[in-house]
């Protein structure tokens, strides 16, 4: 028996993400095995959840490209989630016919256009092959009426696949978004809030693993975050040379279901956590340092919002800064060119002084110089669209 497809869209704050949450805990009720997916690129919540503006929230597994999906799956799920569905490619019309042939349920939200009433092409797709669409609407922000069917976009640039909440978005019905009352504004609050002095190097591997071992020396819970098992097991060799090996955690991919298990349970204890990509898939780490391989930008944002998230940790970053350090692996696998793509843009942005903000979407300027947002290393990398221009956009 085939499975179904349902796409739930809308614009901004319309409920999306609560409805698909729903459909999530009916499954989860009737005791059905299930697993939900996001783009790696939305880290506005966290790395390893979907999470609704009404605040209920679902682990997650982040994926880069829809063909992650079937090689993450057991393939004994009743059905899939897919949260945010607009920022993976059009690859995954053809991941979920192939899910929905097989017999599993498959539901996707996301928007259906952009802030310029543009369609979105992933969402546009799957509108061909769905069996049920679930149109929402939200408030308008400006009249007040449940008539929303547009995201209006109040600040930072003109891309249309920029990533943000209510520092960048408002909903707004058609008649409201061609009056003037439509005026951009910010969320001071919530930029000052969430604004942290990031230092941000890239030095060779030695130097990387020293610093790690210094920074857990003074008292820093360190995360070293690297591409391959092989990597993270030279890094836990080095460091369990110069630190007890009670103060290391080991986390990756191969590991058995008990010592994982034992191994996460060790990482509240732990001065240094090293792991795989496996961190960006579930494993709870408040750390206050990075040392991590290159990878994409998107993978090193994932890993950076693994530092500073509990309140008593966030505090500790405002008084000593965040670092975070990033070296060039042995091998470029599994990113391949976007590894020296990465750091040539990271050497370019340390050449004109910048430093890189890896939590919130916009641009800022500190005491110290100013910090570019990682968007502007997800945009030029990740979107295959790295010129200096995008780059050149000095502040004025």
């Amino acid at each position: 028996m085939s499975g179904k497809l349902t796409l739930i869209v809308g614009p901004m704050y319309s409920g999306k993400t609560t409805e698909l949450l729903s459909f999530v805990e009916i499954y989860k009720l009737g005791r059905k095995k299930i697993k939900v997916f996001k783009p790696k690129m939305d880290v506005r919540y966290g790395v390893d959840k979907v999470r609704a503006h009404s605040g209920i929230e679902e682990k997650a597994v982040a994926v880069e490209s829809p063909e992650e999906i079937l090689r993450i799956i057991d393939g004994d799920e009743k059905a899939i989630f897919i949260d945010e569905i607009q920022f993976l490619s059009e690859r995954i019309y053809d991941v979920a016919k192939k899910l929905i042939d097989d017999g599993i349920d498959v539901f996707c939200a996301g928007l259906d256009m952009t802030y310029k009433q543009n369609p979105f092409e992933t969402t546009s797709k799957l509108l061909s092959l769905a069996d049920t669409v679930i149109k929402k609407r939200a408030v308008c922000f400006i009249c007040g009426e449940h008539n929303a069917t547009l995201s209006f976009k109040i600040s930072g640039e003109e891309s249309e696949i920029d990533i943000g909440g209510k520092d960048k978005y408002i909903a707004v019905c058609r008649d409201c978004c061609h009056d003037t009352r439509c005026t951009a504004i910010r969320d001071k609050e919530y930029e000052e809030e969430q604004s942290l002095a990031w230092r941000t190097s890239l030095v060779d591997k030695a130097s990387a693993l020293q610093r790690a071992k210094e920074l857990a020396e003074t008292g820093r819970k360190v995360l070293v975050s690297v591409n391959t098992v092989g990597s993270a097991i030279e890094a836990y060799n080095y460091l369990t040379k110069h630190l007890s090996r009670e103060d290391i955690v080991l986390v990756h991919g191969r590991l058995s279901a008990a010592d994982r298990e034992e191994a996460v349970k060790n990482i509240p204890g732990a001065r240094i956590v090293v792991a795989t990509q496996v961190i960006e898939a579930g494993v709870d780490v408040d750390a206050e340092a990075l040392v991590t391989e290159a990878a994409t930008p998107s993978s090193l944002a994932q890993r950076a919002g693994r530092l500073c998230r509990g309140k008593e940790t966030l505090e500790k970053c405002r008084e000593e800064p965040p670092e975070v350090i990033i070296y060039e692996p042995k091998k470029h696998h599994p990113y391949g060119d976007a590894v020296p793509a990465t750091l040539s843009l990271l050497k370019e942005l340390k050449r004109r002084g910048d430093g890189v903000e890896w939590r919130l979407l916009d641009d800022r300027v500190e005491d110290t110089g100013r910090l570019r947002s990682f968007r502007v290393l997800v945009e030029s990398v990740e979107n295959k669209a790295w010129e200096k221009p995008v780059l050149g956009r000095e502040q004025a």
